[in-house]
This record gives C-alpha cells, sequence and structure tokens, in this order.
C-alpha cells in the first residue's frame, strides 16, 4: 500500500513524501508554513491524478527525466526523483495515478 509521510523540519515547517507500495520515494512536497497547509496539500495530491496534473520533465545540465505533480490551479505540488530513463519516470507517474487516491497518511511530524 502506498502512503504519504509527513514530516517536520528543523525550521519548523512540514512537508510529505509519497512512497510507493514498493518503499521507492516517488514524490516529495515543498515546505509548509502549518501542518494544516501540509495536509491539505496531500489531500490535493490525492484529488490531482488526471494526466493533464504530471509535468514530465528533464534536468537542464544531464537531460535526467523527472516529473512534477501540479495541482488544477497550476501550483506545483511535489517534484519526484530523478530517473535513469523516461520509461522508468513515466512507469513512477502512473504508480502515483494508480496508488495516491487511497494511500494512508502516516504523521511522523
Amino acid at each position: 500500500m502506498a502512503k504519504y509521510i509527513i514530516r517536520k523540519s528543523f525550521d519548523g515547517k512540514y512537508w510529505w513524501v509519497l512512497i510507493a507500495p514498493n518503499g521507492d520515494n516517488l514524490l516529495t512536497s515543498d515546505a509548509y508554513t502549518s501542518k494544516e497547509g501540509c495536509l491539505n496539500g496531500v489531500q490535493t495530491s490525492k484529488e490531482s491524478l488526471k494526466d493533464s496534473n504530471f509535468k514530465m520533465l528533464m534536468t537542464a545540465r544531464k537531460y535526467e527525466p523527472y516529473f512534477t505533480q501540479i495541482a488544477d490551479n497550476y501550483q506545483i505540488l511535489a517534484r519526484s526523483e530523478i530517473y535513469p530513463a523516461a520509461y522508468a519516470r513515466d512507469a513512477a507517474t502512473d504508480t502515483v495515478k494508480n496508488y495516491a487516491a487511497d494511500a494512508v497518511i502516516e504523521d511522523l511530524s
């Protein structure tokens, strides 16, 4: 089962990570100033699973594939890891689409 893990950083900000059923990190959010904002970000991530909510990208230097998840208001929700090939990035995107909506939330903050 996939899960969202909520953490609190040393400076008091909150962030979340979406973990795949196999334990791989799929997405990492930016920092939120409040726990409520972080939880709202998780909920928006769970609801933003259409193809249009994902932007397939490449790093500027080495052209390494990664993706971002975008809310319906075009705000970036989270970024993926860097993948060795586009097919791996695309498979990770499919994993998010298949598992995020039902992922449990684990609060480690």
